[in-house]
């Protein structure tokens, strides 16, 4: 549990406690009347006893809430991308790093490259296949051997089905036609999880 939950649910307690004890003083701070009785003292006590069970059945409903939320909440996706750094001077062919945690069922990543200067997005061959510790490796190619001091963006793309699709289609074509004419953009369903900019060597 992160400290922001942590914090929520001490908040909530004490906005809890603080009523119960608010509620408290306001009775004792009463003015006095001569003519209560007995019965109207044990009236009161009961009503105090009363007031305090609904509190405490209310923290412990919205406490109840948060972890029930907590529970039926998704897992968040994490990817990452840790070598090379941003801004890292790179080769042509590397093999790029990283982590991921939660992949969505149905989904794959991919890894793609942006060449800045001809707005073009390059899928690398396969999806990437995550290893032991949700760490993974993919080979790519970064540019051509004329490409030594342009800018590049390495990015880590998530497709659902239909995008998946349109990255296995292109890189089949480019196969079979041998050349890589790369994407005017990433397809509906490719969501960036994670990119770095790089420079070729």
């Amino acid at each position: 549990m992160t400290s922001g939950e942590w914090t929520s649910i001490i908040v909530a307690l004490i906005n809890v406690v603080g009523a119960i004890i608010c509620a408290y003083i306001g009775r004792k701070n009463q003015a006095p009347n001569p003519e209560n009785n007995v019965s109207q003292k044990n009236k009161a006590r009961k009503d105090f006893k009363r007031e305090t069970r609904i509190f405490l059945y209310l923290a412990l409903f919205f406490i109840a809430l948060f972890f029930l939320q907590k529970a039926i909440r998704p897992p968040q996706t994490d990817i990452r991308i840790t070598y090379p750094q941003n801004q890292a001077l790179i080769n042509r062919i590397e093999n790029i790093q990283g982590t991921s945690r939660n992949i969505p069922d149905g989904s794959q990543m991919w890894l793609v490259i942006f060449s800045k200067d001809v707005g073009k997005f390059y899928p690398q061959e396969d999806p990437i296949l995550v290893g032991p510790n949700e760490m993974w490796s993919k080979k790519c190619y970064i540019g051509s051997d004329r490409d030594a001091g342009r800018d590049f963006e390495l990015m880590v793309v998530l497709t659902d089905p239909i995008a998946n699709s349109v990255f296995l289609d292109y890189i089949e074509e480019s196969e079979s036609a041998g050349k890589w004419p790369g994407l005017n953009g990433l397809p509906e369903g490719a969501d960036v999880y994670a990119k770095v900019n790089v420079i070729r060597r």
